[in-house]
């Protein structure tokens, strides 16, 4: 490293101790180098304190200009908001569009899963005795995954009867349906 950039180094407190003291010892010995780096000191003195006047006159410049600009405001404007007519009837739009596009569908039950009693539905059936609280939704889980349809009930006493398309898919269901002792009191063939 040459003299220039110690001396750059120096004035940036970029040197490590060992050669900051080293250093030193230089400026002391060598009274040009010492000229210099207090011609230095003064230079970066006086340019840090034109900033920081130059700095404060245009920060209060930029304040006042934008405090001069603002409309003058009531202390105390507690003005409610009023939606115009139009406004409130685009949100009720709005709302009911939403509804129908996203609540409807969400609320409407499986097809698949429930049918009407006066529908005939061909095929091997189930009787199937629910546990009392038993959600509605479990239970429309529990025959979506067996393949069954609900026919009719439940019935006075808590029977429900779901049909099959095939006899292995009925014994499947039984066996599966069977296994279910959280939700399900008892399964019987017709």
């Amino acid at each position: 490293m040459d003299r220039e950039e110690r001396l750059l180094a120096y004035m940036q407190d970029k040197l490590d101790a060992a050669d900051r003291a080293a250093f030193e010892v230089e400026i002391t010995a060598d009274p040009a180098l010492a000229a210099e780096v207090a011609a230095l000191k003064a230079v970066r003195q006086e340019f840090d304190a034109e900033t920081v006047a130059g700095a404060r006159a245009a920060g209060w410049e930029r304040l006042s200009a934008a405090i001069a600009s603002q409309r003058p405001v009531a202390t105390n404007d507690n003005r409610p908001y009023r939606l115009s007519l139009w406004q409130a009837a685009a949100a009720a739009v709005v709302a009911v569009l939403m509804w129908q596009v996203a609540a409807v569908p969400l609320l409407q039950e499986d097809p698949a899963t429930y049918r009407t009693v006066t529908e005939t539905v061909a095929g091997p059936g189930l009787q199937v005795i629910f546990a009392e609280d038993a959600p509605a939704g479990e239970i429309a889980a529990v025959l979506r995954e067996v393949g069954g349809t609900v026919t009719d009930g439940p019935s006075a006493l808590g029977i429900w009867r779901v049909s099959f398309s095939d006899a292995e898919g009925r014994d499947a269901a039984m066996a599966a349906l069977s296994a279910r002792t959280d939700i399900i009191e008892s399964v019987f063939v017709e």
